[in-house]
């Protein structure tokens, strides 16, 4: 089919409810990959009076038809209007590699009749670009998921899939949560400087690494769900050897400041053309939330050695099981920190909802419809929101959030949740 040709989306009947986005990735990648010369993915210069003038007289006016092509492009605007500001479309499959022994004991598969193939390629021709991975320091030889072997592994399979990816430091050897901020063993007992040191270095080595294994990193994250802080003082340790901002360590937050900080200007030094990240759980605190969020990243901007401007992207983790108020509140969270924050650029961390079993979390039920109807009403509020990322997408057979079914077939929310129609209910 013929593309438009009086504007460069790359829209064609296959591909038109998502071509937008696509093209845009598209041409970012040739820039990135030297195809295309840097210069010539920025806007060009107004035309003169009598271009502009010659432009006018080739465009549609209340008096002529309007050409069936632009009626396509006009009708995708509006329906799409809440996940047309999404240029990171991410899932989270950082246990990927495991799951499907590297490919050797691969299930995934697009339908029940297709052959197995790599879930990476299933996401991104189903409109995702980046794949969220997270880093543990020395991970429990049965997780290695976490391990910098397998997120360099995984990096490089991203790489071929044509997705960029998104680092997620949760500065621990397990799982960071606001429950659980765990220092790694190989650092515990060490004094707050020093503790500067080991966060510069491991960021420093994995982003290393995954530039090295030829991905495109779009986003780093430093800290994962760090609402109470990070890496706490375990038995003995003063809390001015961490970066907890828990009760007992209530005045401690320069110190957080200073190991955010420091993960954060390895990052801007390695991967300078990246969004940098601050995670919290606080999208999980009902109506709220933005109340929450403005209080933290404001204690935190004041703190940080570099200021405000030292990250790009408040980061939020908005899971309705976890008590947050659902895919209506997001437009109104995002004003409210749009306001509080007008540099910051807005992220959902983290979300899912489940296709089978258990209990229901919102108006849908726990069916593929119900979690495809969830999907498409949270990027239909995605108004004011740069990018959105499912955790768990991986996790077919035994997680009722994932993106694939117990006999590894894709959902409908993977395949058709960036196909309008979107719902902003």
């Amino acid at each position: 089919m013929g593309r438009l040709p009086w504007v460069r989306l790359g829209i064609s009947l296959v591909n038109w409810p998502r071509g937008i986005g696509l093209e845009i990735d598209r041409v970012e990648n040739l820039g990135k990959q030297g195809i295309m010369k840097p210069d010539e993915t920025r806007m060009k210069p107004p035309p003169s009076p009598a271009v502009n003038s010659q432009f006018s007289k080739a465009l549609p006016t209340l008096n002529q038809p309007l050409h069936w092509e632009m009626l396509l492009l006009l009708i995708y605007l509006v329906l799409c209007s809440g996940s047309a500001s999404l240029s990171i479309r991410a899932a989270d499959m950082s246990a990927l590699g495991v799951l499907d022994c590297w490919g050797a004991c691969n299930k995934f598969r697009s339908s029940l009749s297709s052959e197995p193939e790599d879930a990476l390629l299933i996401l991104a021709r189903s409109g995702f670009n980046t794949v969220r991975l997270r880093v543990w320091v020395n991970p429990l030889a049965n997780h290695s998921e976490g391990s910098l072997t397998s997120v360099v592994a995984m990096s490089r399979r991203a790489a071929a899939a044509g997705l960029s990816v998104w680092i997620d430091f949760h500065l621990s050897d397990w799982w960071a949560d606001p429950a659980h901020q765990t220092k790694p063993a190989a650092w515990l007992g060490l004094s707050l400087s020093e503790l500067i040191l080991a966060v510069q270095s491991h960021v420093y080595e994995v982003l290393t690494a995954v530039k090295g294994s030829g991905a495109s990193v779009r986003v780093v994250q430093v800290g994962n769900e760090i609402s109470p802080g990070c890496l706490w003082p375990q038995a003995g340790e003063p809390c001015a050897n961490s970066g907890s901002v828990t009760e007992s360590c209530v005045s401690n937050w320069p110190a957080l400041g200073a190991l955010v900080g420091a993960g954060l200007a390895v990052s801007r030094e390695r991967c300078p053309g990246a969004l940098l990240a601050i995670h919290t759980d606080l999208g999980n605190r009902g109506e709220r939330a933005a109340e929450a969020a403005e209080f933290f990243y404001s204690r935190l901007d004041a703190v940080l050695p570099g200021g405000p401007f030292q990250y790009d992207a408040i980061a939020l983790s908005y899971y309705l099981q976890w008590n947050a108020s659902g895919p209506a509140y997001e437009g109104r969270l995002a004003s409210a920190l749009q306001a509080a924050f007008p540099s910051k650029k807005l992220l959902i961390a983290e979300t899912n909802y489940a296709w089978a079993g258990g209990h229901p979390a919102g108006v849908w039920p726990a069916s593929e419809e119900g979690q495809l109807e969830f999907w498409r009403a949270t990027l239909g509020n995605a108004s004011g929101w740069t990018g959105v990322s499912w955790w768990g997408g991986e996790y077919a057979g035994n997680f009722e959030s994932a993106l694939f079914d117990a006999q590894y077939v894709a959902l409908p929310a993977l395949l058709q949740g960036f196909t309008p129609p979107f719902s902003n209910s």
